[in-house]
């Protein structure tokens, strides 16, 4: 069946449906690539297909690339196409995402660089976004909406089924960590991960945690301006650690599975907004 996404509207930002990002996927791999008799993508494996395709969220650009990668191997490599789906690169995608974030203006830019500290595929909220940017000095509390408009306009968030709520492209999520890390000393750590200490001060950290009890803290910690914590269970409550945040204005705990706020976050003197939604805190401190 043919789709009606024309080779002209490959580097368009808007996204596709999954019905025709399916379309566009074997049409390229198969057809665009000359893959004949049992180099074709076998129908057998549509849904792990179709998985992969998730991170490429509906972008045409990002959709061709994979089938090329994938088409490329399979000639000249022979793999199966199981482990050629799970070996996807994404990282030749996302240098040719570069063109559309150059394009952004340097304060929507700021605002981009920030979705960074939120998990990927999460409900973004436009009064969560506002107090953020605010606090993070980006933009006023007044003067908040045509930012949004205007990442919805670039195509890097789309509009959720409510109106004041927002969804960010998987691919785009990649590509805001990526020059977050570079532009605004940004680091994600993670619960037994090879969490190296950065030579250079960090201002943003988001913590990936599990359940089981978990305390990280670095020499870092007091020029820290954001901190987000991700996954659920337990923060440290001691008054020591959380003096060592000497400039945190941006506490995120949303959605952590927290009983109890610490009440040792008065140490927190720059704190100018502190996310708790989500929680089964019954009190503040």
């Amino acid at each position: 069946m043919d789709i009606d996404v024309r080779d002209e509207d490959v580097h368009e930002m808007k996204p596709l449906d999954s019905n025709k990002s399916w379309q566009l996927f074997l049409k390229t791999i198969n057809h665009g690539n000359k893959l004949t008799g049992d180099h074709k993508f076998p129908m057998n494996l549509e849904h792990m297909g179709k998985q992969m395709l998730r991170k490429c969220g509906g972008l045409p650009l990002a959709i061709k690339e994979v089938g090329k990668q994938l088409a490329e191997k399979k000639v000249s490599g022979g793999s199966e196409w199981e482990q050629l789906l799970e070996s996807v690169d994404f990282g030749s995608t996302l240098k040719l995402l570069e063109p559309f974030y150059q394009k952004l203006d340097p304060q929507l830019e700021s605002c981009f660089l920030y979705m960074s500290l939120f998990k990927e595929s999460t409900t973004l909220r436009a009064g969560r976004l506002r107090e953020i940017w605010h606090a993070a000095g980006v933009v006023s509390r007044s003067n908040y909406e045509p930012y949004i408009n205007g990442l919805i306009d670039e195509s890097f968030i789309e509009v959720g089924d409510k109106g004041t709520e927002y969804h960010m492209n998987p691919l785009l999520h990649m590509l805001s960590i990526l020059k977050a890390e570079e532009k605004l000393g940004f680091e994600i750590l993670r619960k037994n991960g090879n969490n190296r200490p950065s030579e250079s001060p960090r201002h943003h950290r988001v913590i990936i945690c599990s359940r089981d009890k978990f305390n990280y803290s670095t020499d870092q910690d007091k020029h820290l301006v954001s901190l987000f914590f991700h996954g659920g269970g337990y923060i440290d409550t001691s008054s020591s650690y959380w003096k060592s945040f000497e400039l945190l204005k941006i506490l995120d705990l949303e959605d952590f599975g927290l009983k109890i706020l610490p009440e040792s976050i008065d140490k927190l003197m720059e704190l100018r907004y502190l996310g708790s939604r989500n929680n089964y805190i019954k009190e503040l401190p």
